[in-house]
């Protein structure tokens, strides 16, 4: 029995969510501090997993792609098959519970513009849910190259006490 829809998994989704929401924190912080203190490092766990994140979108992005390609084909054999039966069925039921019928080609031009739809979808998805993240991206690594430069760029700066042993010289 569970007490206001609390189970196990639940507790554990927000746990995950938490653990994501405070690592995502934790990058930004670093890459505020990277900037502020002039240190690269703290610009890589930013770059490596939003780099991963992105990668894992256009990743899922082709093979949403893929899968609506094939789902057109799989659904135009169906569609084939439907009509070429021999039992006096002549028609796709276009409602469950009303007698029209619809022949071949509305059926194939109502496949395809579902397979249209869902390309057009994951296209804007991929659009939508990478060129922000690549953009931060690519701000954060332009970051992280002027810092590493310019670390390795300056040349130490002495110590107090070496420039006033330099003036006892």
């Amino acid at each position: 029995m569970t007490l206001y829809g609390t189970t196990s998994h639940n507790i554990f989704y927000t746990i995950f969510i938490g653990f994501i929401i405070t690592f995502g924190i934790v990058k930004c912080v670093l890459v505020i501090y990277g900037e502020m203190a002039m240190k690269s490092w703290a610009f890589l766990p930013y770059l490596v997993m939003t780099g991963i994140g992105i990668t894992f979108i256009l990743l899922m992005s082709i093979i949403l792609f893929a899968h609506s390609l094939l789902q057109q084909d799989i659904a135009f054999k169906n569609i084939e098959d439907d009509f070429n039966i021999d039992d006096g069925f002549n028609g796709l039921k276009l409602f469950k519970n009303k007698d029209e019928d619809i022949d071949e080609f509305t059926a194939k031009i109502a496949c395809m513009a579902t397979t249209i739809n869902i390309f057009c979808m994951s296209v804007i998805g991929l659009l939508l849910s990478s060129l922000l993240p690549i953009g931060f991206w690519i701000v954060v690594f332009q970051s992280y190259r002027y810092v590493k430069n310019r670390a390795r760029s300056t040349p130490p700066t002495p110590s107090y006490d070496a420039i006033e042993i330099l003036n006892k010289l």
